[in-house]
């Protein structure tokens, strides 16, 4: 991909990762760079600051630090309370992501877990076969909760998931909206890949017709978060969602 765009030489390259941004910024130097997914750009080298970036990256990170991960425990923590210990799966691996990120991103899971006193349990997974040890090693931690962030092999792996989540009776909460699986995730909470394109578009459009430098445009983090939930889950895991959390969904699945 990098090299293909490298002999095309286009105008603007829009890339999903940092990791992406960092190949495309090093190949392409003098080319604007606009990620709409970035996770930790300061850390993953691409930028300088967030409210300077200072080179020919900006755009839009995915990620807001404890704050975010802190919501995805605090939700299990509200929709079943006596939720002490939570596994999480972690599919952010290189090549595709950078070390620098993950380790950032995985240091602010474990802060924002001791804040609430919680016991949180992190395992990598680069491959499939290492979600399916990620389930068997997770089956002796006594966990109550599941956290599945996005990544392309727990995608791969998403029936078999739920089905693991259903039989040892674990609320799952996703980071983005999942289909096609059964039983489906009790939560969901993130925000939507549409969201964080139509942001990053606005930097295309002031990038390329407005004469803006990357460099003087500040990264902007996601403005739109959709919380789900599912009752239906809920009633197949004997769990009664609280009201106060009903109320707060963007969606109540029956």
């Amino acid at each position: 991909m990098v090299k293909r765009a490298f002999d095309e030489n286009p105008d603007l390259i829009l890339a999903g990762s940092t990791e992406f941004a960092r190949e495309f910024q090093t190949l392409i130097p003098a080319t604007p760079v606009v990620l709409w997914g970035g996770g930790f750009p300061v850390d993953g080298g691409v930028v300088d600051s967030l409210a300077h970036p200072g080179r020919r990256v900006t755009g839009i990170t995915a990620y807001v630090g404890s704050a975010l991960f802190g919501k995805f425990l605090q939700l299990l923590q509200e929709a079943k309370p006596s939720i002490k210990r939570i596994g999480v799966i972690w599919s952010q691996v290189p090549p595709y992501y950078l070390r620098e990120e993950i380790d950032h991103a995985l240091r602010h899971f474990r802060a924002a877990a001791l804040q609430l006193k919680l016991d949180i349990r992190i395992i990598e997974a680069a491959t499939p076969e290492d979600v399916d040890a990620a389930t068997v090693k997770l089956s002796t931690e006594a966990i109550d909760a599941l956290v599945l962030p996005i990544g392309r092999v727990v995608l791969l792996r998403g029936q078999k998931l739920m089905e693991f989540s259903a039989q040892k009776r674990l609320p799952v909460l996703t980071d983005i909206r999942w289909l096609g699986v059964d039983p489906l995730p009790l939560l969901s909470y993130g925000t939507p890949f549409p969201s964080l394109v139509r942001q990053a578009a606005g930097y295309v459009d002031r990038i390329l017709w407005g004469g803006d430098k990357p460099g003087d445009l500040p990264m902007q983090q996601p403005t739109t978060f959709e919380l789900v939930v599912n009752l239906k889950t809920a009633k197949m895991l004997g769990i009664t969602i609280p009201q106060s959390l009903l109320l707060r969904a963007d969606e109540v699945i029956q």
